[in-house]
């Protein structure tokens, strides 16, 4: 299913909850929550995707010839928690972090993988409006902005040739880059309460955010520098060393993104 698909999907969800759950007239009895998210994430990745076009180059010589890529990586999933604080009627912050990945695979003889993965930590200030309640007396809406820090960013670059019953031939190599980033943020949406304890957000948001320079960290080099190898003449990674394959890249977390959450009153 596509990230719009899902998108789709989580306000359709929304919908059904706004219609169906009965109106406490009342605010979450708590001040500080704590939210768990589930969402669908697009980004630029433009130096990411060329790596995998120049992968592409590679799959499409060869014994590999007529076989279609990798498709670039544009959308991803993410995972969150976030605990927010509830500091006047109207205003609230929040910190939490995110789980967010990015995959393509394809199989046949070979098999491509290329993946980016990162931990966001953001830290955001919310304002909450009062008209929501003339829609829905358990309704608020709400926009929010704040910083980025980009943790744990990798971007892995996997190919691996599995024969059965031709073990000699196999071989498994990759490409990683590793680093860190920063941006900020901007999103805004609605809470709806569900019980006195807990509510459901949808939230929809865009993300400037950059991990630049990332830095090569090898994995399985000695198959890089084995360029006379003829089992290594259309793999993957000797093909891509030997047209100038990058030493560092950047990848872009830029992009829009949406995500639903339940969040738990604490005290």
């Amino acid at each position: 299913m596509s990230s719009g698909r899902y998108l789709g999907a989580l306000a359709a969800a929304a919908v059904v909850l706004v219609l169906t759950v009965p109106a406490f007239a009342e605010e979450p009895d708590g001040s500080v929550s704590l939210g768990l998210s589930f969402g669908v994430t697009t980004a630029q990745m433009d130096d990411v995707n060329h790596l995998i076009s120049l992968g592409n180059a590679s799959i499409g010589s060869g014994s590999m010839s007529g076989r279609e890529g990798l498709k670039d990586l544009t959308g991803g999933f993410e995972f969150a928690a976030e605990l927010r604080a509830r500091l006047s009627p109207w205003l609230v912050v929040g910190a939490g972090a995110q789980s967010v990945l990015f995959k393509r695979r394809i199989a046949y003889n070979y098999i491509y993988e290329a993946n980016v993965s990162a931990v966001p930590v953001e830290v955001t200030a919310y304002w909450y409006m009062p008209w929501g309640a003339q829609l829905h007396e358990n309704l608020d809406f709400f926009a929010g902005a704040g910083f980025t820090s980009l943790s744990s960013v990798e971007v892995t670059y996997h190919a691996e040739r599995d024969r059965p019953g031709e073990e000699a031939f196999d071989r498994t190599e990759e490409l990683i880059f590793k680093g860190s980033g920063a941006g900020v943020h901007v999103r805004g949406g609605f809470e709806f309460l569900l019980t006195p304890r807990v509510t459901f957000l949808g939230e929809v948001g865009y993300r400037y955010a950059k991990a630049t320079d990332l830095k090569w960290k090898g994995g399985k080099e000695k198959h890089i520098t084995d360029a006379q190898d003829q089992d290594l003449e259309h793999f993957t990674l000797g093909y891509l060393e030997s047209f100038g394959g990058p030493k560092t890249l950047d990848a872009d977390f830029s992009g829009l993104d949406g995500k639903v959450t339940f969040r738990f009153y604490l005290f």
